[in-house]
């Protein structure tokens, strides 16, 4: 057999594979392979929407996960713009950093879908998204909408914009009847208020200096980028401890936005340690398990943002001495991939009461009996271990991870600003309805963690 005709199980695109394999979008391996590796994303806006941070972090977050899911980005020229953010991506003019992330400059194709950054006036006749955000709101809509699109200063909202307009060209590319043709919205100061219902959003809010971080694959990278675009007046001041024991493999770059191609092999604590060093963060990496020994000691983060896939290190988190804890889940296969929830605990109410008698999720053995897999087993190109390993690859996009961190974040800014947090979020990003939002926990009261006050969104 020769080299070229095995199958790369860990590769760039495994996660995205294994979503068209087991979702039976395609009839094999060399389909899937091809599929991915002919999408494209067009991405533009007007030079002038550009010059504003905002529009920049939608801009950027849209390039950092379209190069991801689709294959190929491409960007106008015209974007040497200073940047603008404070996301700390190599380059020093807004096409530097596209480019940077992976992005290309070129002429879009007449039938390549195209999503179009903010309130820009460019019409399409082509299958154009736009992706809108006013105040803390973000949202996509058809480009040809006449729907009032706004903008704001908030780059936490812009960003999710360029997440949910990349999030509804992947659903259009495979599949979802109504994605494209519809209208979705995003509060992320109140994820479960009714559609259409006003809301209150603040001009200035507090932040958090101190954070305990743990599981830095997609979630805890996904969470650091977005951490990067909240307006710290002094950086050096936010104290971080990055927490997670595994390296970074070649699947990783597929989901994790932090990842950068060819550094495989690292630690992923190094990997967002060197991001967030890079933002001016002061930081403390422990690249070892959560575990039973695990303790806060005096002057460590009371603040805690966990992205664990297993149900036992969720459970430990009650343990370690934390007087908040945001933890994030993500569905893992064809069925949920794009669900996610967002839950609070603090001393009242305990991950070990949340996850009480509930069970590690098993893999499905019945993927192994796809068509599909048996196909490769068949033609020898694989033995039973290999088709058991590849049918057993968890399903993620990272645009699904940006939102639900966005999201956990936003109830961390909550917290510092003295307001009840919510206490389970749950939802979905190809269904059209809102999130579900659970009210449990009381309000927060005194608060146990460094704070800065009177933060707002530059201008």
């Amino acid at each position: 057999m020769s080299p070229d005709e095995l199958i790369v199980i860990d590769s760039e695109t495994s996660r995205l594979r294994a979503l068209l394999l087991n979702s039976k979008l395609v009839a094999g391996v060399p389909e899937a392979d091809s599929r991915l590796l002919r999408t494209s994303l067009a991405v533009s806006a007007d030079r002038d929407a550009l010059s504003a941070p905002a529009a920049q972090a939608a801009l950027l977050t849209a390039v950092a996960i379209g190069v991801r899911t689709f294959g190929e980005i491409a960007v106008p020229t015209g974007l040497d713009l200073p940047a603008a953010t404070a996301l700390p991506i190599p380059g020093r003019s807004l096409r530097e950093q596209a480019l940077a992330l992976g992005a290309r400059e070129r002429l879009t194709h007449p039938d390549e879908p195209l999503l179009l950054i903010g309130p820009s006036e460019r019409a399409s006749t082509r299958r154009a998204l736009r992706a809108v955000w006013f105040n803390w709101t973000a949202g996509v809509q058809p480009a040809a909408a006449a729907l009032p699109s706004g903008s704001s200063n908030c780059a936490l909202a812009a960003a999710c914009a360029g997440a949910l307009g990349v999030a509804e060209a992947f659903f259009v590319e495979y599949g979802n009847l109504s994605a494209g043709r519809r209208v979705r919205r995003l509060c992320l100061w109140s994820p479960g208020a009714p559609e259409g219902q006003h809301i209150n959003t603040p001009e200035d809010f507090a932040l958090a200096l101190a954070e305990w971080v743990i599981g830095l694959g997609n979630l805890g990278q996904a969470h650091l980028w977005c951490l990067s675009l909240l307006p710290y007046p002094k950086p050096n001041d936010v104290q971080l401890t990055l927490q997670d024991f595994d390296r970074v493999r070649a699947e990783n770059w597929g989901t994790s936005l932090l990842v950068e191609r060819g550094r495989y092999g690292e630690l992923k604590s190094k990997c967002a340690e060197d991001w967030c060093r890079a933002r001016g963060f002061t930081v403390r990496s422990i690249d070892r398990r959560l575990d039973k020994h695990l303790r806060l000691q005096d002057d460590e983060p009371v603040l805690a943002i966990a992205g664990l896939d297993r149900i036992g290190p969720r459970r430990q988190l009650s343990e370690v001495g934390f007087d908040h804890i945001l933890d994030v889940g993500l569905g893992a296969d064809a069925d949920t991939y794009h669900q996610f929830r967002v839950t609070h605990f603090d001393r009242s109410y305990s991950p070990r009461t949340h996850f009480k008698g509930v069970s590690e999720v098993t893999r499905d053995r019945h993927l192994e009996q796809l068509a599909a897999y048996q196909t490769l087993l068949a033609s020898g190109r694989i033995d039973a271990c290999g088709v058991a390993s590849l049918a057993g690859i968890p399903v993620a996009v990272p645009f699904v991870s940006l939102i639900a961190s966005a999201v956990a974040l936003t109830q961390a800014i909550r917290l510092a600003s003295g307001l009840q947090p919510a206490s389970a979020l749950a939802g979905s990003m190809s269904a059209n309805d809102s999130l579900r939002q659970m009210m449990r926990t009381p309000h927060p009261g005194r608060i146990t963690f460094p704070i800065v006050r009177g933060v707002s969104w530059p201008k």
